[in-house]
């Protein structure tokens, strides 16, 4: 196991189960590997697609109550969904709402921006929001956010979601590509992860797709699927 900024360790529950050379050399390996990654500058690319989470909504606004809504709702609105967006083509990042609030350069990169539990609208947040909707950039406000501004019609740049879990990949996958966010794959074909040096696939369909890479780079990429089994095949 490694932990960051902790170094290496390994837990040996059999007493000896790690000396057989043929383990201890593939030990010796992943820390030489870790090592090496630990070593490297991080990349300067970013996912270009945020989620940001209101933790306010959860913890409740000063001079108020926590509400406690129902686990469900809260799972609904923003786990559930987060999970349902993996298949949507494209890596995304998490931010809390504190540290970008006030500091909407901090996304200057991101050309869509997902805002969970905004419950209320300050003056703070309707100015984050109008930040990140400009220059063609696209805001997404999950189910339960609060009014902006109290204007009945919708504000050019935000789409607007009306119930918990109702965004689905095949709507973001559009949104980003027409927001110029880095879209992978098409809907429903893979989980992405990446950065501007690693890229990592977790295939969930079979079939041949055009893959296209952080810096531009298009491949093809081919997903074998099995009854129980289901990985990359190729990536030339």
């Amino acid at each position: 196991m490694t932990g960051n900024r902790m170094g290496f360790w390994f837990l040996d529950k059999m007493r000896g189960a790690f000396s057989e050379p043929s383990i201890a050399k593939g030990i010796g390996a992943e820390v030489d590997f870790r090592k090496d990654f630990k070593s490297r500058k991080a990349s300067a690319w970013r996912p270009t697609v945020a989620f940001v989470v209101d933790e306010m909504a959860l913890h409740g606004w000063p001079g108020e109550e926590a509400k406690r809504e129902e686990g469900w709702r809260r799972q609904q609105i923003y786990f559930n969904q987060v999970e349902f967006l993996k298949a949507a083509g494209m890596p995304f990042e998490i931010y809390l709402a504190e540290d970008v609030l006030t500091h909407p350069e901090r996304l200057a990169h991101v050309r869509v921006t997902l805002l969970a539990h905004f419950r209320k609208v300050d003056e703070v947040r309707r100015r984050f929001i109008d930040a990140m909707r400009t220059e063609g950039r696209t805001v997404v406000a999950l189910a339960d956010t609060g009014r902006l501004g109290g204007k009945p019609e919708p504000a050019k740049g935000i789409v607007f979601v009306d119930e918990p879990m109702g965004l689905k990949p095949v709507d973001l996958n559009r949104l980003a590509e027409e927001a110029g966010a880095y879209v992978a794959l098409p809907p429903d074909v893979a989980q992405v992860t990446a950065n501007g040096e690693f890229l990592a696939l977790h295939a969930l369909t079979g079939g041949t797709f055009d893959l296209v890479l952080p810096w531009g780079e298009r491949r093809t990429v081919a997903f074998d699927t099995g009854d129980n089994l289901r990985f990359v095949r190729e990536l030339p």
